[in-house]
């Protein structure tokens, strides 16, 4: 009796762990080129500009908005007062924020390749299997 309720509870939990499998993410076909999601022009920007306090003698300027400008993570401003600006398009679709998980930063900053990191989030989404 002792050695069917150990090979029952061997299946069922065999079973269950596959329930938590996590697969590789499949990439795009090569032939399919990556078209980011882009809003279009809005008005959004007018309803702003009234909320915005300005001192006298300055003004308020919209030099950028979608859809020349989409998800804008940083700029800078050169000597010249040009600004440079970086977008990035991989919210839920690129490498994943780990802020909130310092204990994994040592296995991320050590990933090499792509295939590094799959195996990295895989191996963090894997239910903890005890002692």
């Amino acid at each position: 009796m002792h050695k069917k309720t150990l090979l029952a509870s061997v299946v069922l939990t065999a079973a269950g762990a596959g329930l938590f499998a996590v697969a590789a993410p499949t990439p795009p076909p090569a032939d399919k080129p990556y078209t980011p999601k882009i809003a279009p022009a809005s008005d959004e920007w007018m309803q702003a500009q009234k909320r915005i306090q300005v001192p006298a003698g300055f003004k308020v300027d919209l030099w950028a908005a979608e859809p020349l400008l989409a998800n804008p993570v940083c700029f800078a401003v050169d000597e010249k007062n040009r600004f440079y600006v970086a977008e990035t398009f991989r919210l839920h679709d690129g490498v994943t924020d780990i802020r909130s998980h310092m204990d994994w930063l040592d296995d991320d900053l050590a990933c090499r390749t792509v295939e590094d990191r799959v195996a990295i989030q895989a191996q963090a989404r894997r239910p903890f299997q005890g002692l």
